[in-house]
């Protein structure tokens, strides 16, 4: 059995791999490749070293599924439901232990305010008109960065190697949740 980035690295690169109707968007796999490999790059360049959790909340889209991929690369995923209550991003977020959380332009409002009690970096994560996936700093709200780190961009600044490994879910309720991961061979630094 295959894991789901073996899928995608072992696809045909011409092959549709997503299609979004309401946008006029399909993306292939060599396409959808470049896109996980460029967001694992800025995750790593933004600090996220192997083991770290980026935590999530976005709708179902590409970005979702871009993010969801690369942050398995660069360290570890830790989707959230962007339906939780205030109270559950704290909670989750502490329990994850996420370094980063990934979050919409526009809404997330509570997401948004957990990190920052947490002091958990915030990044948005919209997708391109051409069906590309854009990071930048969160400009809503508070960006929150621990004191001594300065998150300055989330461009790339080296790339990650593929390795696979194994990581699991740090939630402490339900069914453990074994997920592939790909680790970048060396750790990024915050500027």
């Amino acid at each position: 059995m295959n894991t789901l980035l073996e899928v995608i690295q072992e696809a045909p690169g011409s092959a549709t791999a997503v299609i979004l109707p309401e946008q006029g968007i399909k993306v292939n796999y060599s396409q959808l490749r470049e896109r996980v490999q460029s967001v694992a790059d800025s995750f790593a360049s933004a600090g996220i070293a192997p083991g770290d959790r980026v935590a999530m909340s976005l709708p179902n889209g590409l970005d979702t599924i871009v993010c969801f991929l690369a942050a398995s690369i660069a360290g570890t995923a830790a989707p959230l439901n962007p339906g939780y209550r205030y109270d559950e991003f704290l909670f989750y977020l502490e329990d994850t232990n996420a370094k980063l959380l990934v979050v919409p332009p526009q809404g997330a409002d509570e997401a948004r305010r957990a990190a920052a009690e947490r002091k958990v970096p915030v990044i948005t994560a919209e997708v391109t008109a051409n069906g590309k996936v854009h990071l930048s700093p969160s400009t809503k709200g508070k960006t929150a960065a621990p004191p001594d780190r300065i998150v300055e961009s989330v461009e790339a600044t080296r790339p990650c190697t593929w390795k696979r490994g194994i990581a699991t879910s740090a939630t402490s309720f339900g069914p453990r949740l074994y997920v592939p991961t790909i680790f970048c061979e060396e750790t990024a630094r915050f500027r």
